[in-house]
């Protein structure tokens, strides 16, 4: 039990909320309705249909964990690249957090995670594991990227008297 909820009303709740929040997000953005109460009842109807349409249920539940994942990589990157073009990333915490994300990874427990995935297809574990590793290694080459250039600011100064 979650929460004190029973399986079966998690079964209905997480799909449904899952789906009212994106076409009601998908609806603000777009805003083909300009009144904000209709574009939460359409998106309500879309939920509770899928919600109670099993298939519709059985794909979320299946693709949900994945999806939370890529949620919270991509805040992480729009939070990054944000404070980026405000000049305020201290890029050592960066790179301290993805080290330590690649020794979680590499440990055995980030080993089991692996474990939970598919044995084949797109989203097996050698292909989630390619993944986090190439994702890293974009990760290092940003922080020395940026690292760089702050380091040869003021070389650059003395050399042109700039």
């Amino acid at each position: 039990m979650f929460l004190g909820l029973d399986p079966s009303t998690l079964n209905f709740l997480l799909p449904f909320l899952l789906m009212l929040a994106i076409v009601y997000g998908a609806l603000q953005m777009a805003s083909p309705i300009k009144n904000k109460g209709a574009n939460f009842i359409i998106a309500l109807v879309f939920a509770l249909f899928a919600a109670t349409y099993q298939p519709a249920v059985d794909m979320i539940n299946q693709l949900l964990p994945y999806a939370v994942v890529l949620f919270v990589v991509v805040f992480l990157l729009g939070f990054v690249w944000k404070g980026a073009k405000d000049k305020k990333v201290d890029f050592t915490l960066l790179a301290i957090v993805a080290g330590l994300i690649a020794i979680f990874l590499a440990s055995p427990m980030g080993q089991d995670l692996f474990g939970m995935a598919p044995t084949s297809g797109p989203l097996s574990a050698d292909n989630l594991a390619a993944a986090a590793g190439l994702l890293f290694v974009l990760i290092m080459l940003v922080v020395a990227y940026k690292s760089w250039g702050e380091d040869t600011k003021g070389l650059h100064e003395v050399k042109t008297g700039k």
